[in-house]
């Protein structure tokens, strides 16, 4: 589902009613998770809220196993313009949208589309650098890509 849809969904249950309701009772009364976290979406589209957001949809997405919806919302996140300089300075937001890209490969290797997932880890190591204090955490990082990156090629060999 596109962002707009997403924030279609979200506009159009406060505009049919659901304006008066006090947030609790209006995500009781969405059954599924996803959609719940769906009508959070108000933050504006540049603040981290919203990556955080798209980030649980898509991880919940992801969970269920629904790969093209998941895909769909990590390409949101990615496509979402921050400021440059926040990012940077802070890294929060530049390892949500590592993590966006490396739930695609992941995507990706769950369906089996290892060409696709190869293509993502290796976009994931050129493009979504590591923002941590911790060395172990930056080594422990980049050891999980070059480890994805040959289990697709792996795959790729196999006749």
């Amino acid at each position: 589902m596109r962002l707009r849809s997403v924030l279609g969904l979200a506009l159009g249950l406060l505009v049919s009613g659901c304006r008066g309701i006090p947030p609790i009772v209006r995500e009781a009364a969405v059954a599924d998770p996803v959609s719940r976290l769906r009508l959070q979406l108000s933050a504006p589209l540049t603040s981290t809220a919203s990556l955080e957001i798209l980030h649980q949809i898509a991880r919940r997405l992801q969970r269920e196993k629904r790969y093209s919806e998941a895909r769909e919302a990590y390409r949101d996140m990615l496509a979402l313009p921050l400021d440059l300089e926040v990012s940077a300075r802070r890294g929060y937001e530049s390892n949500l949208r590592r993590g966006a890209q490396s739930g695609l490969a992941e995507c990706y290797e769950a369906e089996g589309r290892w060409g696709e997932a190869l293509e993502a880890y290796v976009v994931l190591h050129l493009k979504h650098p590591v923002y941590s204090e911790c060395g172990n955490g930056i080594h422990d990082a980049y050891e999980q890509e070059v480890q994805s990156i040959a289990r697709c090629v792996r795959a790729l060999d196999r006749p």
